[in-house]
């Protein structure tokens, strides 16, 4: 946290800087833990906000129904305090249409639920097609193009670019590395959203004090 003073020392603003993100956390975590209690806040939500906030399908849904979620001591009883998370967030303008971005975590959850067979020649397919469904139409994408990306990379060589198959395990990997920079991308979002409102003006001649 940067604090900006003027020169006679009165506190001017404040910046805030992402010093350590742990997005490993939002797709696994040791038994016993959580992940990031934003998922939790949100499942806890009464169904009419959740339908809101996620859509339609998401009225009834639990963290149990999430396989990023699935193990640890948190369930949504425990998390019950998502309205003050949200009232937060109000106070720096992410409400009503800026709190899209929960969608965003959405798409994070529902990636931890896509799993993947091996074909015969080796490559991945997603196993389970429904998850998939719901996973494309929370991305706006259609469900060939999804798929496509999650089971195949792209290969630069000296003279073009192959598409090649991921194996299962790749698949995975990619799966989870999406997840993580969705998250990081949330998050870098609302901090980037209370550092606007919460900077010195730039008229300020003071010091930084970190």
């Amino acid at each position: 946290t940067k604090l900006r003073f003027t020169e006679v020392g009165h506190l001017a603003g404040a910046m805030f800087d992402t010093y350590f993100l742990e997005t490993s956390r939002a797709v696994s975590h040791a038994d016993g833990d959580g992940n990031f209690r934003i998922f939790y806040e949100i499942l806890a939500a009464p169904p009419e906000t959740k339908r809101e906030l996620l859509g339609a399908d998401w009225a009834l849904a639990t963290s149990s129904d999430f396989a990023y979620l699935s193990s640890g001591n948190r369930v949504d009883s425990e998390t019950s305090d998502w309205e003050q998370t949200f009232q937060a967030l109000a106070l720096f303008g992410l409400e009503g249409p800026s709190l899209r971005l929960t969608r965003a975590l959405g798409v994070v959850l529902l990636l931890g639920n896509i799993s993947f067979v091996e074909e015969t020649d080796g490559g991945a397919a997603v196993a389970n097609r429904a998850d998939l469904n719901m996973l494309a139409l929370s991305l706006g994408l259609p469900v060939a193009d999804v798929e496509d990306a999650l089971t195949h990379r792209m290969i630069q060589t000296a003279n073009e670019d192959l598409l090649v198959s991921n194996t299962a395990d790749q698949a995975v990997k990619s799966r989870d590395t999406l997840a993580k920079v969705i998250y990081a991308g949330v998050f870098s979002s609302i901090v980037s959203r209370i550092n606007i409102l919460t900077s010195a003006p730039p008229t300020v001649t003071g010091k930084h004090k970190t």
